[in-house]
């Protein structure tokens, strides 16, 4: 072009300036291809494992412990390992991060921390796919993140397995928390209500459903 191109400082959610793609991550192209390393009984131990933490409360089912271990441990192997088994293999990695996430934590397996068991099977993807973790891993305003996921979860969308791939409002809560962590892509708020009173307001609309 034989001059500058004038571009808008903003589109409503992300700032044109800031729409960068890191070089390193961009010349490898990285993409999780090989998800053989992990299977569902890996994914129900992560989710065990977040159940046995006792830094962050579990929510049991019926208050017992007993009921709750064994919701997790019924958990279906056949639907979690479909969702290793069709995890887009050809879409790019911060796309590929979104669905993983919106798959798991929207078809909400486990009776609590489906996001944490989200998380980290997907930090296991990677590691085994030779990806290195961003510094600020799973990135700043994670907390904010879960709690718009659960809005949209709760009253926006519903995750099927007949539209699991979906490029949804779930999908794009966490592409937007994704590109920022990988991409370096600042979201601009559209809000600036404290994670604290979005929780009492999720909350509280949960109770009146």
């Amino acid at each position: 072009m034989a001059g500058e191109l004038d571009l808008p400082e903003d589109d409503d959610d992300i700032a044109v300036e800031a729409s960068r793609i890191a070089p390193q991550w961009r010349e490898r192209d990285e993409r999780i291809t090989d998800v053989s390393g992990i299977d569902a009984e890996t994914i129900i131990a992560f989710n065990f494992e977040r159940y046995e933490d006792e830094s962050h409360q579990y929510g049991l089912v019926r208050e017992s412990r007993q009921v709750t271990e064994r919701r997790i441990g019924n958990v279906s192997e056949s639907d979690l390992n479909r969702v290793l088994r069709e995890l887009p293999r050809h879409e790019p990695l911060v796309q590929q991060c979104a669905h993983w996430v919106r798959a798991i934590s929207g078809l909400h397996f486990f009776p609590d921390a489906n996001h944490r068991t989200a998380i980290g099977s997907l930090r296991a993807l990677l590691y085994l796919n030779e990806i290195p973790l961003p510094s600020e891993w799973p990135g700043r305003g994670i907390d904010r993140t879960v709690l718009k996921a659960k809005f949209v979860r709760n009253f926006v969308v519903s995750v099927q397995f007949d539209t699991l791939w979906k490029k949804d409002e779930l999908y794009h809560v966490w592409h937007r928390h994704f590109r920022h962590l990988f991409l370096d892509v600042e979201s601009n708020r559209s809000h600036t209500h404290s994670t604290e009173r979005l929780g009492r307001a999720l909350n509280a609309a949960r109770e009146q459903r």
